[in-house]
C-alpha cells in the first residue's frame, strides 16, 4: 500500500492546483488564498517524480523553491523547469543519509534564498532493500537497520536541520511524505509500513512541541501513485520476488477507487504548506484513492 512514485503527467504545470483554479474560474483568488507567493520553500528530493511535483505545486503558487537531490544534471534540469513557472528557483546536492550533508543543505537553501518558511521531506536514502512488497521471511537481518535509516532516521535528519532556522524565523511549515502502509499494514510492506508509522508518531509528537514555537507538522501518506513509469516501478519494487510484488501490485491496483498521480499527492502538499492548512497540525493525511478508508 505504501508504494511511491510511478510518474506520467504529474507535476505538469496545467495539471497543478493554482493553474487548474484559475482555469475553471477566470481568477487568481486560489493562489492568493494559499498564501504562497514569495514564500521560501525547501523541498527534499524534489528534482524526480513525486518530489518534482510537488516543487512544481509550490512554484505555480508563486513560492521561491529550493530542491535537494544528489544528481545535478537532473538538478539543473528541474530548476528550469520551476523558473519556466515564473518562480525563482535553486537546487543543492544533498544525501539525506548523512546529517552533516543534510545540514549543509539547509544552510546553502537558506544562503540562497535568504529564509526558510516550509519544508517539505519527501526523500528516501538509498537502500539494498527493495523498496517494493518483500515478504519479511526474505529480508536478511543485516538489512533491516539500513532501512530503517534510510527511510525513518533520514526523514529525522531534514526535520532536525530546519528547525533552528524556523525558530529564528518565527514560524513554518514542516511536511513529511511518508506511506500509507503505516496506517493500514499490508503483506510485504514489515520495513516500509513500519518505518512509515514511526515518521507518523513523530509528526504528531513534534506538531505538540513545535506548537511553541509557530511551527505546524504534518504528513502526507501515499501509496501507489502514478509519476510516469509504472512498469519501472514494478521491476525496481520487485526484489528477489518479482512474482509476488506483481501479484500484490495487482491486488492493490483493483482496490484503489481513484487513480493517483503525483499532481494530487502535490495539491495535498501544497495545502499543508499553505495558510489554509494555519490550524491543521499534527495530523497524517492520506491521498491513497480509496485503497483503504
Amino acid at each position: 500500500m505504501g508504494l511511491k512514485g510511478v510518474g506520467g503527467k504529474s507535476g505538469s504545470p496545467e495539471h497543478s492546483w493554482p493553474q487548474r483554479q484559475k482555469a475553471q474560474s477566470g481568477r487568481t483568488g486560489m493562489t492568493d488564498a494559499l498564501g504562497l507567493r514569495d514564500k521560501k520553500v525547501l523541498v527534499f528530493g524534489g528534482t524526480r517524480k513525486i518530489g518534482k511535483a510537488v516543487a512544481l505545486g509550490y512554484a505555480q503558487a508563486g513560492a521561491e523553491v529550493t530542491v535537494t537531490g544528489r544528481d545535478g544534471a537532473t538538478g539543473d534540469t528541474t530548476v528550469a523547469e520551476l523558473e519556466a513557472s515564473g518562480c525563482k528557483a535553486h537546487f543543492v546536492d544533498c544525501d539525506i543519509t548523512s546529517y552533516e550533508s543534510v545540514a549543509a543543505a539547509v544552510a546553502r537553501a537558506i544562503e540562497k534564498m535568504g529564509g526558510l518558511d516550509v519544508a517539505i521531506q519527501n526523500a528516501s536514502g538509498r537502500t539494498k532493500v527493495a523498496q517494493g512488497f518483500r515478504p519479511f521471511s526474505e529480508i536478511a537481518p543485516d538489512e533491516i537497520a539500513g532501512y530503517a535509516q534510510t527511510h525513518w532516521v533520514a526523514k529525522a535528519y531534514c526535520v532536525k536541520a530546519v528547525l533552528e532556522p524556523m525558530r529564528e524565523r518565527g514560524g513554518g511549515k514542516i511536511i513529511v511524505i511518508t506511506s500509507d502502509s503505516g496506517k493500514f499494514p499490508t503483506v510485504g510492506e514489515s520495513l516500509i509500513g513500519g518505518s512509515a508509522a514511526a515518521a507518523h508518531v513523530m509528526v504528531r509528537t513534534l506538531a505538540k512541541e513545535f506548537a511553541r514555537w509557530k511551527i505546524n507538522v504534518n504528513s502526507v501518506a501515499i501509496t501507489i501513485t502514478d509519476t510516469g513509469d509504472w512498469n519501472n516501478m514494478i521491476q525496481s519494487g520487485a526484489g528477489a520476488n518479482p512474482q509476488f510484488a506483481a501479484k500484490m501490485f495487482e491486488k492493490l491496483a483493483k482496490r484503489q477507487i481513484i487513480h493517483v498521480e503525483g499532481r494530487h499527492v502535490a495539491d495535498a502538499a501544497v495545502f499543508l504548506g499553505s495558510a489554509m492548512s494555519d490550524a491543521i497540525t499534527g495530523q497524517v493525511l492520506s491521498v491513497n484513492g480509496g485503497v483503504a478508508t
